[in-house]
């Protein structure tokens, strides 16, 4: 029964699935996934429950927890690093949860009604993939498919390095990890929030984008609001055809992937300051590491800015600049 829902409130999983119908739900242990692990990612609550996938899902077991405690790409990645057996493919999805962050850990309010998707491949041989570009393949996907909502098309665009905005306004990020053998990976681990329902209330750092959910901005279209449940069936098939596609094809992949994502850049040609953001780092974090207009982004997803002799490799974005 890998190839099955898992949740520990039948409930709310049915209600978030919505417009996807799944079910009826039976009582089942997931005995692929051994204890502690388990209960990590599904809780200690008894019985657990599986339905059958939709239709149009991949064939991936799918683990759906209405509230998790930890972040569940940390439990995939430990999970991963322990060697713990696993089908090629799976997928783990909260409705909110505590702990969970994005890329250099910088913390992600998790609300219900929002969308926390963490997927683990196992790939059938290791092999060298484009790592700079993984959270980039995974940016282009949200874009697309939140580009294919009603009242969506030509608002989505991105910005260095993971964040996917729609109208200028964060609504989302990526995170991805690997676990390789020399210069070959063997699993590959990747996230993505999105904002659906709810606006997160959080501090915004200096020159950043506002955060907005996407029902709110459906709303400044008429447009009908967008179902976490369908956008997630979207992400996943796209998922599987993108990532047969990077397994089949690592290198025209990934200058593909380095094409789309440069299509949507909301930087490319823009005035932006890079700022350090790692604690440890010479110069110190909130340190001006860049400023001016950027010309490219590299293979590497280095960006050359305008008067600086050295391509950027990491920092922090600050887009759009305050006037003055």
């Amino acid at each position: 029964m890998s190839g099955h829902i898992w949740t520990d409130d039948p409930g709310w999983a049915s209600a978030f699935m919505d417009p996807l119908e799944i079910g009826p739900f039976q009582s089942a242990t997931p005995v692929w996934l051994e204890n502690p692990w388990r209960e990590r990612l599904l809780g200690t609550s008894m019985p657990w429950a599986a339905a059958g996938l939709p239709a149009l899902s991949p064939p991936w077991p799918m683990i759906l927890r209405r509230e998790a405690p930890e972040s569940q790409f940390d439990v995939l990645l430990a999970l991963a690093r322990a060697g713990v057996p696993l089908p090629p493919v799976v997928v783990a999805v909260a409705g909110s949860g505590f702990g969970f962050h994005g890329s250099a850990g910088r913390p992600w309010v998790a609300l219900e009604g929002n969308l926390h998707v963490c997927v683990l491949f196992t790939l059938n041989r290791p092999r060298p993939l484009p790592l700079p570009l993984l959270t980039p393949w995974i940016v282009n996907e949200m874009a697309d498919v939140v580009d294919a909502l009603p009242g969506f098309p030509g608002r989505v665009g991105i910005k260095w390095v993971n964040d996917l905005l729609v109208d200028h306004h964060k609504v989302g990020g990526a995170i991805a990890a690997t676990l390789s053998q020399g210069n070959d990976v063997g699993s590959l681990l990747v996230g993505m929030g999105l904002n659906v329902a709810k606006q997160p209330k959080v501090e915004r750092a200096q020159d950043s984008p506002l955060l907005a959910a996407l029902e709110d901005l459906a709303a400044t279209m008429g447009a009908p609001a967008p179902q976490a449940g369908g956008i997630l069936a979207s992400f996943l098939v796209r998922l599987d055809k993108a990532f047969a596609r990077l397994e089949a094809d690592p290198v025209g992949e990934g200058e593909a992937i380095l094409a789309r994502y440069c299509s949507r850049s909301l930087i490319l040609g823009e005035e932006v300051e890079v700022v350090d953001d790692q604690a440890g780092n010479t110069p110190p974090p909130g340190q001006l590491l860049a400023r001016g207009r950027v010309r490219s982004i590299g293979s590497g997803l280095a960006l050359d800015i305008e008067g600086h002799a050295t391509p950027v490799t990491r920092g922090r974005v600050r887009w759009p600049l305050s006037a003055g």
